[in-house]
């Protein structure tokens, strides 16, 4: 989505399909595990980063442009990760997918989203702990709610 609001998450159709102007399709490069890199778009860290280069627009919106996006958005290096640690966070990532996708607020409180961001500090080394990354994105969040004009 171009404009964001309580639930933060990137979509993905497939087939692939004509998005309208309220949403911008991602196009993968040659070589790239989309499931792998959709998988690390929607953990915290990535939504975090999606949350890090959007600004509020007034009534909680998150508000986003192709060119922000594609100058400003990066993921976490899916090379970096051997065979093993990509079927595990593919795996967690599968079990997240079945269900619906809850505000911020609620989807950090859910086990298997839990589950996932634990994998990617371990595989990633990430200097921070689960919520420390939790805390930097719930404040985003709530500065972005805060502004109701």
């Amino acid at each position: 989505p171009l404009a964001y609001g309580k639930r933060l998450y990137v979509g993905r159709v497939n087939p692939a399909a004509f998005v309208n102007q309220r949403l911008m399709g991602l196009n993968a490069h040659t070589g790239v595990n989309i499931d792998l890199a959709h998988a690390l778009l929607n953990c915290t860290v990535g939504l975090l980063m999606i949350e890090g280069i959007g600004f509020g627009r007034g009534l909680g919106a998150l508000d986003l442009n192709k060119d922000r996006i594609e100058a400003n958005l990066h993921i976490l290096d899916p090379d970096s990760l051997n065979k093993s640690q990509r079927n595990a966070i593919l795996l967690a990532f599968k079990t997240m997918k079945k269900r619906k996708v809850l505000e911020v607020s609620d989807e950090l409180e859910q086990a298997d989203r839990q589950n996932l961001d634990d994998l990617i500090i371990e595989y990633f080394a990430l200097p921070a702990n689960r919520e420390q990354i939790y805390d930097a994105l719930r404040a985003l969040v709530e500065v972005r709610h805060a502004v109701e004009v």
